[in-house]
């Protein structure tokens, strides 16, 4: 995408993507057409790609990590008993190991890895810091959730382990950003969150999943959305 002759600042540390987002200062400010794409374009990927690469992302790491995916078959089958359950957003709520295997899945592999905001007059960024007015910030949300620092030394590895509520607790608030925060947060995010465990949950109760992938295998292409270069060779096995 063309952003026309600015300059451009890179932040993904999660001080800085706050200041920036909870800020009136770094607001988009598109001329026409591009609020136009913008608009279109959230439509068709809001409703379906990014709902369908954030599944279909999830359904391969599951394959690639059997004792994870069975971890939360075994969860699923004790739990949910009939699909009438599923009714009740509560009961889906109430799996706490589908909630930190999504998040999980949603942190090595957002769907939207990156925002772009401007700001609107000079703006201090940290003690010292201006970044000029009409500068693009992009927000790299990829990054955010690979920071070892935050994430540790395995940040690339596929733990769900990691979103245990006294982990989470030790963490900065923006760490985790999959719909990213503030005034222009997804709107949709929590049909997409609810209609996806709901997907997650329909699949594995009848099927099983496998692949001779690993994590090391993965190549990724990035636009406005993020997507696999590499084929889903998933194998699907039904379940008895």
């Amino acid at each position: 995408m063309w952003l026309g002759p600015k300059f451009m600042v890179w932040i993904s540390s999660p001080e800085k993507i706050q200041k920036v987002l909870s800020s009136q200062k770094c607001l988009e400010k598109w001329n026409f057409f591009y609020r136009l794409m913008e608009r279109d374009y959230g439509l068709i990927s809001g409703r379906y790609e990014t709902w369908a690469n954030a599944l279909a992302h999830g359904m391969l790491l599951l394959a690639m990590h059997p004792e994870v995916q069975e971890q939360l078959y075994h969860e699923i089958k004790t739990n949910i008993k009939s699909q009438e359950e599923l009714k009740n957003s509560q009961n889906v709520n109430n799996l706490s190991y589908l909630d930190m295997v999504f998040k999980e899945i949603l942190r090595l592999l957002p769907t939207v890895p990156m925002i772009l905001r401007e700001t609107l007059e000079d703006f201090e960024i940290e003690p010292g810091v201006v970044i000029p007015k009409e500068t693009n910030i992009l927000i790299h949300f990829y990054s955010l959730h690979r920071h070892k620092h935050i994430w540790g030394e395995d940040a690339d590895e596929f733990k769900p382990e990691r979103f245990q509520p006294e982990l989470v607790a030790k963490r900065h608030q923006f760490s985790f950003l999959p719909f990213s925060s503030g005034s222009r947060i997804c709107i949709g995010y929590k049909y997409s969150i609810i209609s996806l465990k709901i997907a997650i949950i329909l699949l594995l109760q009848r099927f099983k999943f496998n692949t001779s992938m690993a994590m090391k295998d993965i190549r990724l292409r990035s636009y406005i959305s993020l997507k696999l270069c590499t084929p889903h060779l998933l194998s699907i096995e039904k379940r008895n």
